[in-house]
Formats: structure tokens, sequence, C-alpha cells
């Protein structure tokens, strides 16, 4: 008389257990691609914020002509002015005084001589865990980890030895990983008329 075929339940057993290892594997191995394309989409996400306010306070700081007030306690604020050159006009345009500087978790800018508040003010970015505003004089050597600057505002009203100013900003991750995001810049100062730089105005129009 001949068996019946089939499976034992041994071999079933057997298989399950190969499936159910194959299937933790493949889902850890979606889990951490999905897990992998959040981080790199937060990160292009908070490189391009970043870089815009970054972009914008450079532009502002830059061409400035003077500082009315500066503050590198947290939270870190400016209020200044600046001059630009007006192509139509063949003339340098004063642009009445700024301010920016961090309220809250947000980095706002301001027009008038006061720094923004929660109620006054445009945001530049938001999100924001920590802003720094560095000073550096003519004499400033750069060195060590972070530099620190050694111009102030009380030493030089004029701004005539101020050389550069660099910027860091950490943000707040907003994906499941948490954490922070952080990113610094340096760039000189234009406009205040030191010694050994072109005072001449910049044509944005060339």
């Amino acid at each position: 008389m001949k068996k019946d075929a089939g499976f034992t339940l041994m071999e079933i057993i057997v298989t399950m257990i190969l499936l159910g290892i194959m299937g933790a594997i493949a889902g850890m191995l979606i889990a951490t691609g999905v897990q992998g394309y959040i981080l790199a989409r937060t990160n292009n996400e908070l490189s391009q914020k970043a870089q815009l306010a970054l972009d914008r306070m450079i532009l502002e700081f830059e061409d400035i002509s003077a500082i009315s007030a500066v503050s590198i306690a947290d939270p870190d604020s400016i209020c200044y002015t600046l001059t630009y050159y007006d192509v139509t006009t063949d003339s340098t345009i004063d642009v009445p005084s700024r301010c920016i500087g961090r309220v809250g978790s947000q980095i706002k800018i301001v027009n008038g001589a006061a720094p923004p508040t929660a109620a006054t003010g445009s945001v530049l970015i938001d999100n924001v865990n920590a802003f720094q505003l560095n000073f550096y004089s003519i004499n400033d050597a750069f060195t060590g980890s972070p530099w620190s600057g050694t111009w102030t505002l009380a030493a030089d009203p004029t701004i005539a030895n101020l050389a550069s100013i660099s910027i860091n900003l950490t943000l707040n991750r907003t994906d499941p990983t948490g954490g922070t995001y952080t990113c610094s810049t340096l760039f000189n100062v234009r406009r205040n008329g030191r010694i050994g730089r072109d005072d001449e105005p910049i044509n944005w129009n060339q």
C-alpha cells in the first residue's frame, strides 16, 4: 500500500523558522534603508534652510557701515546700518537701521534700532538651538578651536578695525533620530573703511 506524500511536522516548523528569520532580516534592511532616506532628506532640508539664512545674514553684514548695538551673550543680536550702490542713480544709499537676533527658537530680522521680539520682525529661520556671532579685529590670529574674536564695539565704536564676522548656527533636527545640525561661516567686512581696504560700494547690478 502506497504512503500519502506530504510534509512532516518537523519540516513545517523548520520552514516557518527559516521564513521568519528571512523576514526579520528583510525587515531590518528595509527599515535601515528608510531611516537612511529620512536622514538624508532631513540633512538636505536643514542644509538648504541654514544656507539661505546664512546667505541673507552675510549679504547684510558684509556691507555694514556702522554698528549701534551688539550682544554676544545668548541670545546674540546685532543692530547696524549698511550702504549699497544704486546703479540707476550712480550713488550710494544708506539703509536705515536693522537688527538681527535670536528670539526663542527663531532668528528674526527687523527694521529699526531695537532687536526683534516675539511680536516684531520677520523670521529668517526657525528650529534654532543655538546662534552665535563672533567678531574679529584686524589683529586677530584666527587660532584655537573655536576661534574667539577680540573685536568689541566699546573699544572700536567706528568699527574701523572690524575685519571679519563668523556666524555659528545650530538647528534642532525634526526627524526621528533627533539631535542637532550645526553649520558656520566666516567672511570679511567690506564697507567699514578700515585701512588697506577698498571702501568703494559694491555694485550688485554688474
